[in-house]
């Protein structure tokens, strides 16, 4: 069976990447908005949720004001709820047994996992085939890994998936023309 791609438009994975590293040595936590085609998704937006309490190893929402959030997104936008996307500070490039016990039980349908840690030096963005994963260095201070996961619902069980972001290209050519 195919693997699902998830498409990351620009100001998602701005979105994403910049509330990971605002709040860094904590976690953050967002939701997408975006569409499915077929079995793909398109990510357009990552939006950070305020009303978390971030800690270090974990970060905790109010159900309630989250899905409130959600529910008005069809009432502003084309795009619909999607997932959401967290952050683990410090390289725990996993995800953690709560995490998949929340994509379990909320059936969140994508769950983005931001991995930041400092970088011990500049590493050009690229997608990790091997890892199914794009990584890259910011301002050459963080080194940001980004995952993808699906929650199969037929199958019970979580699952990496293909992550597609044409904006890592267009970074990577701003990068080479500031270094010159």
């Amino acid at each position: 069976m195919r693997l699902p791609k998830v498409i990351i438009d620009g100001p998602a994975f701005l979105g994403m990447i910049l509330s990971s590293i605002e709040v860094f040595e904590y976690e953050t936590y967002g939701i997408l908005i975006g569409t499915k085609h077929r079995k793909n998704y398109v990510v357009k937006y990552a939006v950070p949720l305020q009303t978390t309490n971030r800690r270090k190893y974990e970060v905790s929402i109010c159900h309630k004001r989250a899905a409130a959030v959600r529910r008005s997104i069809k009432g502003i936008s084309p795009y619909h709820y999607i997932g959401e996307f967290h952050s683990h500070p410090y390289g725990a490039a996993r995800l953690s047994e709560h995490d998949k016990k929340d994509m379990e039980q909320c059936g969140e349908l994508i769950s983005l996992l931001v991995i930041v840690e400092p970088a011990k030096k500049h590493e050009k963005w690229r997608y990790d085939q091997k890892d199914k994963a794009f990584c890259g260095s910011v301002d050459d201070e963080f080194l940001v890994r980004v995952k993808g996961y699906l929650y199969d619902h037929v199958k019970k069980k979580i699952r990496k998936v293909h992550l597609k972001c044409p904006y890592i290209s267009r970074l990577n050519r701003l990068k080479n023309k500031t270094h010159r």
